[in-house]
């Protein structure tokens, strides 16, 4: 991991508190259902490169989060998105 990818990583509560776009406040109306959202997704964010394991904590890579949400959430398609959003991303993008 170079510098540049470094400086994207955000501990999950800083991006949410500070470097998320609005859309995901909106979405998530407290930082519990965020987290659940992540800890939910947390195989397909890593996968994705969403989600970067450093030592014991989860980092938000901020150049590509937004996008795997809004991927998982179905709101955009993906290249790899053969499959639709769980049941349980739909109870948390209708605010459930």
């Amino acid at each position: 991991m170079n510098e540049e990818e470094l400086s994207r990583l955000k501990r999950r509560l800083d991006y949410y508190q500070v470097d998320a776009p609005d859309w995901v406040r909106i979405i998530w109306k407290n930082r519990e259902s965020f987290e659940w959202f992540a800890k939910n997704n947390r195989q397909t964010l890593l996968a994705r490169g969403a989600l970067v394991r450093l030592g014991r904590d989860y980092f938000i890579d901020t150049g590509i989060f937004t996008d795997v949400a809004k991927s998982i959430l179905g709101v955009t398609k993906n290249h790899s998105d053969a499959e639709s959003p769980s049941e349980s991303n739909l109870e948390v993008s209708n605010g459930i």
